[in-house]
């Protein structure tokens, strides 16, 4: 059985260390334990939260001020992604489809997959405009899809010529 001192100790773990398996280990107090706290006790729940968040926001501060070192430094590789995620002038261009949509690249059981994110209707500016075209474009490869299907389909309407013969 814990005491309250024990949850107390554990939350300030939590604090610098925001992974509940690694505070546990480290502050003696078992996984089970801590969830079983959290599901019983709606205000543990909450302090757990509060604390785990807190964790994140130091480890984020500690990250940052490793990577202004860095930069500090002269690290190339540091600038160049601080710039990359902080100034709109060095974002890398994501590819865009035939349809205006973005596509995001992630990793999905050790391959590349590209997903499309639909950047026109989060823009604000333009959106009809890129609509109506996107609207164009997609009814224009459909109908395209469509011709072609009909194509293969129908073999009189293919050509006759000689090179087809053979």
């Amino acid at each position: 059985m814990y005491s309250k001192r024990d949850k107390n100790k554990f939350l300030e773990c939590l604090r610098t260390i925001p992974l509940i398996s690694k505070a546990c280990n480290k502050c003696g107090i078992e996984r089970t334990a801590v969830y079983r706290w959290k599901k019983k006790n709606k205000s543990f729940s909450k302090e757990l939260d509060i604390a785990i968040n807190d964790g994140r926001e130091s480890m984020s501060e500690m990250a940052e001020s490793q990577l202004f070192k860095k930069i500090a430094e002269g690290d190339f590789k540091a600038i160049s992604f601080y710039l990359q995620n902080n100034n709109r002038r060095y974002v890398k261009p994501r590819p865009i489809n035939y349809f205006g949509n973005v596509l995001e690249k992630k990793l999905e059981n050790n391959v590349i997959v590209f997903k499309e994110m639909d950047v026109l209707e989060s823009s604000t500016t333009g959106t009809e405009d890129s609509k109506s075209a996107t609207e164009k474009m997609k009814e224009d490869l459909q109908e395209n899809q469509k011709t072609q299907d009909n194509f293969h389909l129908n073999p009189a309407k293919q050509n006759n010529s000689p090179d087809n013969n053979i």
